[in-house]
């Protein structure tokens, strides 16, 4: 009926212009890629939506007993179903990283190529190589990044869940991630102090202050030997791990560090 065929000429053309997208895009451009994802997220949807209907108009024709309408529909139904997976299946491949060459035109270093952000989280990168507004559910989404579906959308209220991604979200995983450019700085560092030093100007823009220091030697005295006031060389930081995450989580879930952010 009409409905059917307008909302199948609407994912027609959402199809087409995928593929207009695609055909465009120039190896590795991260905006293009981006376009690109949100052309698949509304493919999608309008797919999803063809389907639904389509399933209504079964459902109809199952009750009452039209079984020829009925298998047409269905019939209908498998079609677009193989559509638009094939047409997915299209979009995400080209808009893998694993398709994409290491540097574009312009000669830009990616995410993935960019030897600063491996081991990291493609979340937890610096903000500029970040999509705008930021994914769903990540860190800067769940402090109050606008989702720039409309003028002024963002917001400064605390929330619940914001306590909760701090205390034991995702976030920390990521961050004590050994291949995580926090804990590969660290471990870079000989002394206690220095290592100390890296994650306060890693988390509070800072160096700590000789008080600071004292206190979190005391908290690393318990995973391990501080040999003259944190300033001798340390052998392995396996011990100390554990003292290290300690000293972060605290950093994170305080108030300098929720004021800086």
């Amino acid at each position: 009926d009409a409905d059917e065929r307008a909302l199948d000429e609407k994912v027609a053309r959402q199809q087409e212009a995928t593929k207009k997208v695609a055909e465009a895009r120039i190896d590795s451009d991260p905006e293009t890629v981006y376009r690109l994802a949100q052309r698949v997220v509304q493919l999608k949807d309008f797919g999803n939506k063809s389907q639904d209907l389509l399933v209504r108009k079964m459902e109809g024709a199952r009750k009452s007993g039209n079984k020829p309408l009925y298998e047409q529909y269905k019939k209908k139904l498998d079609e677009a179903k193989k559509r638009l997976k094939k047409d997915l299946d299209s979009a995400y491949a080209l808009a893998s990283p694993r398709s994409s060459s290491k540097s574009n035109v312009s000669g830009k270093v990616l995410v993935d190529s960019d030897p600063r952000w491996r081991g990291y989280s493609r979340n937890l990168v610096r903000a500029s190589e970040l999509p705008s507004p930021a994914p769903r559910n990540h860190f800067l989404r769940l402090f109050g990044q606008s989702n720039r579906e409309s003028v002024q959308n963002g917001h400064q209220d605390p929330v619940l869940t914001q306590v909760l991604a701090l205390l034991n979200g995702p976030l920390f995983n990521q961050v004590f991630s050994s291949n995580s450019v926090l804990m590969k700085s660290i471990a870079q560092e000989d002394t206690l102090r220095d290592k100390v030093n890296i994650i306060f100007l890693s988390t509070l823009n800072r160096p700590a202050s000789p008080g600071e220091v004292d206190l979190m030697l005391e908290e690393l005295d318990h995973y391990g030997p501080v040999e003259d006031h944190g300033r001798a060389k340390v052998s392995s930081d396996g011990p100390y791990t554990k003292g290290y995450r300690n000293i972060i989580s605290a950093l994170m879930n305080s108030r300098q560090y929720m004021f800086l952010q």
